[in-house]
């Protein structure tokens, strides 16, 4: 597997405040890609158990926000760039790690940290971006495609 690298000094010009903490999280100190999702701390919270008899208290975990967002934007990442076949599963559940339970600003909080994911991948050139161009290949958007004898189109 490839090491992808972005200096430290580029990394710290281009994002401020919370975007660079993430950005933190996402790439070691060194300003190589994690190889693999950043930690999520997390807290025990109170909540009711709605649907119970007398709505009993129960304990969550309730992951810490800028972890879950870090880890978030790993994942779309790594989903772009990574030539990691495991990396390259289509991440329909990554925003399952953040603790927010309204649907509708969880989906507004994807949006934010998909364009901050996408200032990302973009520091790289395109002939690296080996998720993107395994999924264009199998889309029959990238590449040409072959046919073998029976007529099915073959893209690798």
């Amino acid at each position: 597997m490839r090491t992808l690298f972005i200096a430290d000094d580029v990394l710290n010009d281009l994002f401020q405040g919370e975007e660079r903490q993430i950005v933190w999280h996402v790439f070691k100190k060194n300003g190589y890609l994690r190889s693999s999702k950043p930690a999520i701390k997390y807290q025990i919270v109170k909540r009711p158990m709605y649907g119970r008899v007398g709505n009993p208290v129960v304990d969550y975990r309730e992951n810490d926000l800028l972890d879950a967002k870090s880890a978030y934007v790993w994942r779309m990442v790594v989903f772009a760039v990574s030539d990691n076949p495991q990396h390259q599963c289509v991440p329909v559940c990554a925003d399952m790690d953040l603790p927010i339970e309204d649907h509708n600003e969880r989906r507004a909080l994807c949006k934010t940290l998909d364009a901050l994911a996408d200032r990302i991948v973009n520091l790289f050139p395109p002939t690296e971006w080996a998720g993107t161009i395994r999924w264009g290949q199998a889309y029959g958007l990238i590449g040409t495609p072959r046919y073998d004898d029976t007529g099915a189109i073959i893209y690798r």
